[in-house]
């Protein structure tokens, strides 16, 4: 099902909800605590299912985030983070002080580490989220100044030159990996 972008007279009205009426909401049925949605900026938003690579990249992190973090810090997979009065995301990895993750009666609201693994999601993700994350730990999010890119792919030049050339160029059957990190840093302010 695909929902229109609602107009600029539509968002004038509307009515952003709170963290304690999102609860309200699932305590009383209206969602399922298994609906894919999270509260960011006071307005429910879909989360984008999650694909095998994706659920992989969780998988091996949190391995790894256990391993090196022992029993001081707890390392939290997909579970609420609640930030303010209205934000409620659910980021892929969040590392929290063990006595933070240790209530039965509310979400952690501070992290020392917030990971998003972003696939469909990342231009969200790095606009949406990544100020969300910055305003809740008391700083500004502020220009790019740095992105990397980290990956393998296979060598085009030649295909490339030779379809430029207006030669033909043989496709061969099979599979081809490709692996590509890229990392955004931005500037923080307070």
């Amino acid at each position: 099902m695909s929902m229109a972008t609602p107009t600029p007279d539509a968002r004038e009205r509307l009515r952003p909800i709170s963290v304690d009426e999102y609860h309200r909401m699932i305590d009383a049925g209206i969602l399922d605590e298994d609906e894919k949605v999270q509260l960011i900026d006071g307005m429910l938003v879909a989360m984008t299912p999650q694909g095998r690579p994706h659920a992989f990249v969780i998988q091996e992190l949190t391995r790894l985030l256990v391993r090196a973090l022992g029993d001081d810090f707890k390392v939290l997979t997909q579970l609420p983070l609640t930030l303010g009065n209205d934000s409620e995301p659910e980021p892929d990895l969040t590392v929290v002080r063990a006595q933070d993750a240790a209530s039965r009666t509310h979400h952690p609201a501070t992290a020392a580490l917030v990971i998003e693994v972003s696939g469909d999601s990342l231009r969200f993700d790095r606009r949406t989220k990544a100020a969300l994350y910055a305003r809740a730990a008391g700083a500004k999010l502020g220009q790019v100044v740095a992105i990397a890119e980290e990956g393998s792919a296979p060598p085009l030049a030649y295909p490339l030159k030779a379809l430029r050339a207006g030669a033909a160029v043989p496709v061969t059957p099979g599979e081809q990996t490709l692996r590509v990190v890229v990392t955004v840093s931005y500037e923080l302010g307070p």
